[in-house]
């Protein structure tokens, strides 16, 4: 009987957020630099209290550089490496912001997993985390994070700035 009752009250619950729920579809377009780039589509599922669950799956590119030190028979020089990646991307963010009717500031933290699609080294999965924070007008999101890739190998450990706007349907 308590375990029916129980079972009953989790899943009034459960439908009374869904009844709250709105979600949103959307396609974002994001920058780290002149040549870092990203693009893909989103979805944003607003939750009672302020909270947003916004998912998506995005295509990134990233640039890594290192200086490797050749050592020659005189004298040692350093050389730069650079290597080009390109992922697919899964990022989950949970944001928790204040509805101002048309305006929406919020902050999030995102956990992200992806797969090398292109990469000159041959790593091929990463994931990590990033923070940050934005603001949503109306159907447009604009969004500044910084993250960390935490994953994989030891070439692919990217971390930095990005900027990120969604147009949603």
């Amino acid at each position: 009987m308590f375990r029916k009752t129980l079972v009953s009250v989790v899943l009034l619950l459960a439908a009374g957020i869904c009844a709250q729920a709105q979600i949103l579809f959307g396609s974002a377009v994001g920058f780290k630099s002149s040549d870092e780039y990203s693009a893909g589509a989103v979805v944003q599922v607003s939750l009672p209290g302020g909270f947003a669950v916004q998912g998506g799956l995005m295509y990134q590119t990233k640039e890594l550089s290192s200086n490797t030190p050749e050592v020659a028979v005189v004298d040692t020089v350093v050389r730069t490496i650079t290597s080009k990646y390109s992922y697919l991307e899964v990022p989950v963010q949970l944001q928790w912001g204040v509805d101002l009717i048309l305006l929406r500031p919020y902050i999030f933290a995102e956990g992200f997993l992806g797969y090398a699609v292109k990469a000159d080294h041959g790593h091929r999965y990463e994931h990590g985390v990033a923070v940050g924070g934005g603001l949503e007008l109306w159907k447009i999101q604009l969004s500044a994070k910084y993250f960390w890739n935490l994953g994989g190998e030891r070439y692919t450990r990217f971390k930095g700035f990005a900027l990120t706007g969604v147009w949603f349907f």
